[in-house]
């Protein structure tokens, strides 16, 4: 709040824990801070200043592909600031730090289309098996294809729709 000033919008949890599909082994803590659509720096100075006001707290901050990774108490937090869209939207750019870029990133449509799909036992399960098999994508596309392996299926055959997305990335 302190470094994004009269900018700050929100700052509102983001990830698996906002989505519910977090699992114990590998979650950490998303926290995705919104400025202000007016804010005139480029996103990679907004992030490379996130990243010094981290480091300059006392924090030993990390850059990450959009976020800031830090720990606090034990707790591994990720922090990604984005710049709102003008207008009555929820749509934001984020800097990507890998390929020296960005991207169109809406925090709330993410969290709302996985935690609305009836499908989290399924994601949860699917992310224990990825950990378990030493399988490194990010969480976001194991979500998104499995609600589309499973979009006509039940929402009550939970060994059968694992199966279904298995299947699914074995044939896709």
């Amino acid at each position: 709040r302190e470094w994004a000033g009269d900018k700050l919008i929100e700052i509102k949890k983001s990830g698996s824990r906002a989505k519910g599909t977090a699992i114990t082994v590998t979650s950490d803590y998303d926290l995705f801070v919104s400025l202000s659509s007016d804010l005139t720096m480029s996103l990679k100075d907004i992030y490379n200043s996130l990243f010094t006001a981290l480091n300059n707290a006392g924090y030993k901050a990390r850059k990450q592909n959009v976020s800031i990774g830090i720990e606090n108490s034990g707790h591994k937090i990720d922090i990604t600031p984005g710049r709102k869209y003008s207008g009555n939207t929820n749509y934001h750019s984020i800097y990507r730090s890998k390929v020296d870029s960005w991207t169109q990133t809406n925090i709330d449509l993410q969290v709302n289309t996985v935690a609305n799909s009836g499908k989290i036992n399924e994601v949860i399960i699917l992310k224990i098996w990825r950990y378990l098999n030493g399988l490194s994508f990010p969480s976001m596309y194991l979500e998104l294809i499995t609600l589309e392996a499973l979009y006509y299926k039940s929402k009550n055959d939970l060994a059968n729709n694992v199966w279904e997305v298995l299947k699914y990335l074995q044939d896709n």
